[in-house]
């Protein structure tokens, strides 16, 4: 997680770290140990096998991920012995997937029947041939890297408790009520912003990062939301070369560095720090009902919703030990589209005696 502090009393041009600005896709692959157990009809129980990957809807263009959908794997064994697994999309944090199926497995014991939606745990390789449905479509099986996935799938106790990665490619009807070529669910997703019902806001760009929200959906991106990538673009700031479109980097030497230029509209190649110094203003305010002072910092949100930055207040005594929302040392008075306004909770004390600062921060999503 990087971050950047910001004074907004005045320029901000303490050394840059030196690792450039990440929006890193995390994925937290989670898996569940069954306990031990047996009935009349079940085998023993041990750790399940994971396959996960990405669910593609070839009817909504190349690489678009599925948003819903039931997924129905079916093992098949040498015998015909068959394991039956359901799952359903869903999308696994921001690392691009959308979705993880648990195989339950269980020793096959004399007197124990295995379930139907196990696998037996063989002591050799059992193959298995694996046939997918998607909404009761049938679905392609692909490597990660997009090529065909041969099978079959080999399966024994020594594989159990580990991951497979297999991706799937189906053809599902999906509704468009107003044939703009954006899908209904899309555009109910983002609604008011968007309307299923309105063909004309396929041409609309929501958030002014020159993409319209047909290209926003065909490409994967959000439409309310100005991309870090998009706005580098924007700016002949090229990914490659970190001195100029690293976070920390400042082409134009105003002393507010990129982050800081995101994230409070500024424009990278043109010297403008009063203007970005302007749209986070601290000031004081006081406390009708005990007449006590305290510090207050208002934030001018960009025209347009930046979504690769959060924005943090922290507040400090002493310039070297700080405090943010978790620290119960701010108050949000107005956290909107338009600004953020925040207030410390902490009075200013007697004048020349206790001191308080304020300063914002941004955190890489």
């Amino acid at each position: 997680m990087r971050s950047f502090p910001f004074n907004p009393a005045g320029s901000n041009c303490a050394p840059a770290p030196a690792s450039p600005f990440w929006l890193p896709l995390v994925l937290a692959l989670l898996f569940l140990i069954p306990a031990l157990h047996a009935d009349a009809t079940s085998s023993f129980s041990e750790p399940d096998l994971t396959v996960y990957g990405r669910v593609l809807n070839s009817a909504l263009g190349p690489n678009v991920l599925a948003s819903t959908g039931e997924v129905v794997w079916t093992f098949t064994a040498a015998d015909s012995f068959q394991t039956v697994v359901t799952t359903s999309v869903q999308a696994i944090g921001d690392s691009g997937l959308n979705y993880r199926l648990e195989v339950p497995v269980q020793i096959d014991l004399a007197g124990f029947a295995i379930a139907s939606d196990s696998l037996p745990a063989t002591a050799a390789d059992s193959e298995y041939t694996l046939s997918v449905t998607v909404d009761g479509e049938p679905a392609t099986l692909l490597q990660g890297d997009g090529s065909p996935f041969a099978g079959p799938l080999p399966f024994a106790e020594v594989r159990r408790g580990t991951f497979a990665r297999i991706d799937l490619n189906f053809a599902g009807e999906v509704s468009d009520a107003d044939f703009d070529s954006i899908p209904d669910f899309w555009e109910q997703r983002y609604a008011p912003l968007t309307n299923a019902n309105n063909p004309l806001d396929a041409l609309d760009d929501i958030d002014g990062d020159g993409v319209s929200n047909l290209a926003e959906f065909l490409n994967g991106t959000s439409p309310d939301c100005y991309e870090w990538s998009t706005w580098l673009a924007r700016h002949t700031l090229p990914e490659s070369d970190l001195s100029l479109s690293a976070a920390d980097a400042d082409p134009d030497n105003d002393c507010v560095c990129n982050a800081m230029e995101y994230a409070l509209g500024g424009d990278p190649r043109t010297p403008d720090a009063a203007t970005v110094l302007a749209r986070a203003q601290t000031e004081t305010a006081t406390d009708a009902s005990t007449g006590e002072q305290y510090l207050t910092l208002q934030i001018d949100r960009p025209a347009h919703r930046q979504c690769a930055v959060d924005y943090v207040v922290e507040t400090s005594a002493n310039l070297v030990d700080w405090e943010s929302e978790e620290g119960v040392d701010i108050a949000t008075l107005l956290n909107d589209a338009t600004q953020v306004r925040v207030r410390d909770a902490r009075y200013m004390g007697e004048p020349g005696v206790d001191r308080r600062f304020i300063r914002l921060r941004l955190v890489a999503q």
